[in-house]
This record gives C-alpha cells, structure tokens and sequence, in this order.
C-alpha cells in the first residue's frame, strides 16, 4: 500500500516459488525479453552518440529488479542457474556504464545478490572466487567513484557482500584505502545504517589491517 516496488517484489516471489513449473518459465521469458530489447536499445543508442530512451530504461530496470528479486530461486534450480553467469555478462555488466544513474545502481545490487553463487565458472564449486566474480566486484568497486550520490550508496552496500564472500583477501588490502575513504565520505553526506553494516563487515573481515584508519573510524 505504501511502496509499489515492494508489492511488485512480494507478487514476483510467489509467482516464482508458487506452482514454479507452471509459472517461472512465463515469468523468465518476459523478462528476457526486456532484456533484450534493452541490449538492442543500447547498441542502437552507442551507434548514433545518445542514450537509452527512458521508457527502455525503465523497463530495463524493472527487470533487474525482477531478476535480484528471484534471485534464490534461479541460483538454485535447473535450467535458469546454468545460465545465470551468460546473464549477469550479457545483460547486467553493461549496466555500471549506463548513462542512467538508476541503471548503474540496479545493477549494483543485482550483483550484490548474486554475489554468493557458488556456480561461477573457475570458482571450482565455492563462492567468492574466479574471474566472475571479481568481475562483479570490480565493477561495484568502479561504481563507488559514481558521479550520482545514490549510486554510490548501493556501490558501498554492494561491497558488503562481495567482501562477506572474498576467498582471497589479498585481492581487496590494496583496495581499502579507497574504500574506506569512499565509505567516510558517504557517511558524512548521509545517515544510513547499511553504510555501517559495510563498514563493520570490512572490520570483521580484515581485523588488525584496520589498525592504521582506527582515528577515522
């Protein structure tokens, strides 16, 4: 009654976990195909110097919402979690150089809640690991240098995820610096919990590497 965007959530995850086999199929088509029409869209737009129409843009960011929104479901059922990695490259990389801010910041957060597959092509069956993934958190750690604010609020809650899933550590130590200094600077424009959920996984995760930015923090 009071948030649209979340009544649509609600109806799309009983579409999805409801009678699945009668209903998901449905459900995915009609997403693929906004999917599609915005990759068309896109390449059009690339070719003749302008943006996306905002009427694609909008449906397009619908679909991402739909795709993060069944998120659990695909990453775990046949056929769709087989081609969830084609997906996140084809459809949703492309996003984070939208030239619409909400594009940018959908895909942030498609990817945080695909962050945790297990299913990542050289990842050997675990989450956090392989090309995929670090893809995906290279592009979130891109989107934290978003020219629009809020962008890089879901870049920074993006981050909790992927550093929640990180197998190798060694890959983030020369990151924080930057991260850290993003997540201040967000935190002194802004009061928002997530900010400090980020900032105490980090904290977490990393322990005594945090000692130098104990003042700031």
């Amino acid at each position: 009654m009071y948030s649209p965007r979340t009544a649509a959530q609600n109806l799309l995850l009983v579409i999805a976990q409801k009678k699945r086999k009668a209903h998901l199929q449905p459900l995915m088509g009609h997403i693929a195909a906004a999917l599609s029409a915005h990759d068309v869209a896109a390449r059009e737009a690339a070719a003749a110097g302008r943006p996306v129409p905002a009427d694609v843009a909008r449906r397009m960011d619908g679909a991402l919402l739909a795709i993060g929104t069944c998120a659990e479901t695909l990453k775990s059922k046949a056929p769709y979690r087989d081609q969830i990695e084609a997906m996140l490259t084809q459809f949703v990389v492309p996003c984070f150089d939208s030239g619409h801010g909400h594009l940018r910041a959908k895909a942030c957060w498609v990817a945080k809640e695909f962050a945790d597959f297990e299913h990542f092509s050289g990842g050997e069956g675990c989450a956090g690991r392989g090309p995929q993934f670090c893809g995906l958190f290279e592009c979130v750690m891109r989107a934290l240098g978003d020219p629009d604010l809020p962008v890089r609020v879901d870049a920074v809650v993006a981050v909790r995820s992927f550093v929640d899933e990180l197998a190798d550590l060694d890959i983030l130590k020369p990151m924080l610096p930057a991260l850290l200094d993003s997540i201040f600077g967000l935190m002194a424009q802004i009061d928002n919990e997530d900010l400090v959920f980020t900032l105490e996984g980090i904290v977490e995760k990393f322990g005594g590497d945090i000692a130098p930015y104990a003042a700031s923090l």
